[in-house]
């Protein structure tokens, strides 16, 4: 599927960022700590996925009133980001922090950031790179990448084919099917299908990237699956933390063999052939946070309730406040979800990804 978009200089100028104290490129503890990782987080995104942590800078209504937001033209990230490479102390006196992600909201939330992105990578030195292990994660919904033409897309990743780092790009998947999809995003069942096929396209269309721009990799995830405690410890010992999305009609949990659609499922194929000899038949999932160990994850958590409560399956609320019933058939279902994925734990999945 081809678009047609033009661009100018001015269209590669600006991007907006979440701040921390201040500061758009900061360390944060992600993967073996330390060192930890070099982190930049987008603000905005052009969907509006329910359990989204980052919801208060990625949704647009949430961003838009966000004091935290920054617009930052390019010229100005370079020099931020070269400032804080020359005066940060890596922790652990390490040579080099883990990698470089970049993450959202969404940093590709059009064609003109997608771009902006890789000529802001283009002017990354040698030198620098080192400083982040030359590994570069990028976490997108990928619905930009799978609309652009995939020989539209070459030429964009093209002019880093000769850096000295590898880029990375992770690919969310909302759902096994358009109407998990829809549910997730809160995407009108008119849009769904597009969109969610898009996101899907876009791990082929990196895959063909990647034939030509060897430094340029992909891998996917499953974006919102069961509870991470239960990801966590392979099993439902923890009934009390079990979360998931599910429909009611199938009384099946998100992401099951059974809701797959064609698309997802020869994404799956794609993906677990490819990544075989690291992480064995499985496929990655980024469970929906609880308060078990995240806590931070509440507000995700409270818009589950809000916004897909006839969808969202809390075992908290059942085991401990007694609210609702016990769900014992979808329970058992979720035992198959941990047969077949695998929690995409930082400290393993991106460090076996980078080596």
């Amino acid at each position: 599927m081809s678009v047609q978009l033009t661009l100018n200089n001015r269209d590669l100028e600006t991007l907006y960022f979440k701040s921390e104290k201040g500061k758009i490129v900061s360390n944060a503890e992600c993967g073996p700590t330390p060192p930890g990782e070099v982190v930049i987080r987008s603000a905005f995104c052009n969907l509006h996925c329910i359990p989204c942590f980052a919801y208060s800078y990625s949704w647009p209504e949430k961003a838009k009133t966000n004091p935290n937001i920054t617009k930052v033209n390019i010229d100005n990230l370079r020099i931020k980001f070269q400032y804080f490479l020359k005066n940060s102390h890596i922790p652990g006196n390490k040579d080099s922090y883990n990698w470089f992600r970049i993450l959202g909201g969404e940093p590709f939330i059009s064609e003109r950031t997608l771009r902006a992105y890789i000529h802001f990578l283009k002017e990354i030195s040698e030198n620098e790179s080192e400083l982040f292990n030359n590994a570069i994660l990028f976490q997108t919904n990928g619905v930009i990448i799978g609309k652009l033409d995939e020989n539209e897309l070459l030429g964009i990743f093209d002019i880093v084919k000769n850096k000295p780092f590898k880029i990375m790009v992770e690919i969310s998947i909302k759902g096994s099917n358009p109407k998990e999809f829809g549910i997730i995003t809160q995407t009108k069942e008119e849009n769904a299908k597009t969109l969610y096929e898009w996101h899907i396209e876009a791990c082929q269309k990196m895959e063909y990237v990647h034939s030509k721009v060897s430094n340029v990799d992909w891998t996917a995830v499953a974006g919102f699956g069961i509870g991470v405690t239960n990801l966590v410890a392979g099993n439902l010992n923890r009934k009390e933390y079990i979360k998931t999305f599910y429909h009611p009609e199938t009384n099946k949990p998100f992401y099951h063999t059974e809701c797959w659609d064609e698309s997802f499922e020869s994404l799956y194929e794609l993906h677990t052939k490819k990544y075989k000899e690291k992480f064995g038949d499985k496929f990655p999932m980024f469970g929906i946070e609880d308060r078990y160990n995240w806590k931070f994850a509440l507000c995700g958590l409270r818009n589950c309730k809000k916004y897909a409560s006839t969808y969202f399956y809390d075992g908290y609320e059942v085991y401990i406040k007694k609210n609702g019933l016990r769900n014992e058939e979808l329970e058992n279902y979720i035992s198959d979800i941990i047969k077949l994925y695998f929690f995409g734990d930082p400290s393993y999945y991106y460090t076996r990804l980078f080596k």
